[in-house]
């Protein structure tokens, strides 16, 4: 007899054994407790490893039984418990082996894994190979002079969430849905092929409408072609494609053509519609990676904008860019241009340092393109254009040099009953940051000027462009302004806007922590307080809403409970001056000149540290 006792020095994994050579016996036993392969092979996030595996043989006949456990150390690794039995026997050449799985997950999702394998010392043929009891596999293994294989996987209507659960996290999971039917066969009988179809039903992501989605392909280990490879609207014309795989390196293509595409056949839920004609090229080899479109359309529309040509011919390599040609053209509003080239790529929203230009132009109505994309402006007109050139650099988009001028400007802005009239803009950008040359326009009784100043901190900032600090100050005659809700409708009161200490209120930056001061000077208006109330019997009946209390407790509104925090500080002098008056029905008074209310806003909370009001006149 021989006897085998051995282990790692962790003793995490130990064998032991005996043979008994007159009586032709073996008997091993693998026991693992907690082994980690990690600490062998280095960090690849692999699962310890713990269990047993037994091994025992005579003249007719050899049997493994094993049980492994896998505990998860990473993401993507598998949990649980495998099962696995093996016997062959020698006098009948009669082999079986079977797997199965208990509580086994991969990617914290459960994984159920069955098979049974039968055959020979020459052949195996599987019985049963199921995957979550959905995915099938036949597969046949035979040894002549080399090995032949045969191995087909099939399933029909899965739900395509059930199995990218492994590969995605959760949250990602709710804008997929689908069905697919699918077959795959690997085989050498002849000579190596592989073959497959795949056809998904309602496939759609995110805002994309429900597909068809149909591909046959066949080919070997170094390359695959695809017969067929097209998506398609139900009851409408596929799309067709062409694809081409290589391996070793991984290599392929995908292009296709196409004529009166309509957006809004792909699109669900969107604000675009129209026809487009083009083709593209989805390429990768061993050197690049490239994408080229070609589209054009003669009545594409965004929102309520619709332009008479959309011309589009891009190229997206490695790490550039390139706009052979970009055309944005209706005859009423826009002429918007592009060329050149830019280091970034879309695909991979990564920016790339390269000094080659892009170069974007505009002539049209901006505000009245404006006016149909912000809720704010409900009327523009005007005359603009502008010109931009971008490159990138270690910290990103560099907008190098550019201009933007606006004239004729005439604009009207929700609640508001005066018309923004004249309006001038005059800006020039150079290694991203802004100069204002000229903002003016005219509101009312007065004038409206807006300036800046590139300071060394609060700064306004959109994508690496600095806007600086804006400074406003009006005309002494001032503009006249209609403030919603607190006051009555259809009126407006004159505004004089000035500095503190400087003849400009100053509007400081960044955009999540905005920072006014300044003076306001109001005249010629008049007020309601508390806002939105009309008069003083609406304001005393929500005051014994709130005081007297009722049978049943009402729960508060979210907003009361949670006080939100504005993002700006304010530090406010508003002067009252000539004809002010104070209207909350019943009462109608003036305000004496002189008056003033001295507003802050810090650390989220409004406060008034002086105030001074005299009236003496007035109604009740």
């Amino acid at each position: 007899k021989i006897w085998l006792n051995m282990a790692r020095q962790r003793r995490d994994i130990v064998l032991n054994g005996q043979a008994d050579l007159q009586k032709k016996q073996l008997s091993l036993n693998l026991g693992v407790k907690r082994f980690n392969p990690n600490l062998m092979v280095g960090k690849v996030d692999w699962p310890v490893v713990s269990g047993n595996v037994n091994i025992a043989a005579d003249s007719s006949q050899i049997k493994l039984n094993s049980s492994v456990n896998l505990t998860d150390q990473g993401f993507g690794s598998f949990d649980g418990n495998i099962l696995l039995t093996m016997q062959h026997e020698f006098d009948k050449d009669s082999t079986k082996i079977e797997l199965k799985t208990n509580r086994l997950s991969y990617n914290y999702e459960p994984l159920d894994v069955e098979i049974t394998i039968q055959g020979n010392s020459d052949s195996l043929h599987t019985q049963r190979f199921s995957i979550n009891n959905e995915i099938g596999v036949d597969a046949y293994f035979k040894r002549n002079d080399s090995l032949q294989y045969y191995v087909q996987v099939a399933a029909e209507k899965i739900d395509i969430t059930d199995y990218l659960r492994y590969f995605m996290k959760s949250y990602q999971l709710r804008d997929f849905s689908g069905t697919s039917d699918f077959q795959l066969t690997v085989s050498n009988q002849d000579t190596t092929r592989v073959t497959g179809t795949i056809a998904a039903k309602n496939l759609s992501y995110s805002n994309i409408a429900p597909l068809e989605f149909l591909c046959k392909f066949n080919g070997d280990f170094n390359q695959v072609d695809f017969e067929k490879f097209q998506l398609q609207q139900p009851q409408k014309e596929p799309l067709q494609l062409q694809a081409h795989l290589k391996f070793s390196p991984l290599q392929y293509q995908i292009s296709g053509d196409f004529q009166q595409l309509k957006i809004q056949d792909y699109w669900k839920e969107g604000n675009m519609k129209g026809a487009f004609n083009g083709r593209f090229n989805l390429q990768k080899t061993t050197d690049n990676d490239c994408l080229s479109v070609q589209l054009s359309s003669i009545d594409f529309q965004v929102g309520s904008t619709k332009l008479d040509s959309l011309y589009l011919d891009v190229v997206q390599q490695d790490s550039l860019l390139v706009i052979n040609n970009l055309l944005a053209k209706n005859k009423k509003e826009i002429d918007f241009r592009a060329a050149g080239s830019v280091g970034y790529n879309f695909l991979r929203s990564t920016i790339y340092p390269d000094s080659s230009k892009l170069v974007l132009e505009y002539k049209g109505d901006l505000l009245r393109f404006l006016s149909k994309q912000i809720k704010l402006i409900s009327y523009g007109k005007s005359k603009a254009d502008f010109r931009f050139v971008f490159s990138t650099n270690e910290d990103g988009i560099l907008l190098e040099d550019g201009f933007l001028k606006l004239e004729d400007g005439n604009m009207r802005i929700q609640n508001q009953i005066e018309q923004l009239e004249h309006v001038q803009i005059d800006l020039l950008f150079n290694e991203n940051e802004m100069q204002i040359k000229k903002w003016q326009l005219f509101m009312g009784s007065g004038w409206l000027y807006i300036s800046n100043q590139i300071a060394a901190e609060r700064n306004f900032e959109i994508a690496n462009i600095n806007l600086g600090q804006l400074l406003l100050k009006t005309s002494p005659e001032g503009v006249l302004v209609h403030i919603p809700d607190y006051m009555p409708n259809n009126s407006v009161a004159n505004v004089v806007v000035k500095g503190r200490n400087s003849a400009e209120f100053i509007v400081k930056g960044p955009f999540y922590d905005i920072q006014l001061q300044g003076d306001i000077y109001f005249s010629n208006g008049r007020a309601i307080y508390p806002p939105n109330s009309e008069n003083l019997l609406k304001m005393f009946t929500q005051v014994t809403d709130i005081k007297w209390p009722s049978r049943k407790p009402q729960p508060k509104a979210k907003e009361a409970d949670e006080a939100k925090e504005l993002p700006f500080e304010l530090d406010l002098m508003m002067h009252f001056t000539d004809n002010v008056r104070y209207v909350t029905y019943p009462l109608d008074l003036k305000v004496n000149p002189e008056s003033y209310l001295h507003l802050l806003y810090e650390d989220g909370k409004f406060q008034v540290p002086e105030a001074h009001f005299i009236s003496e006149q007035g109604s009740v």
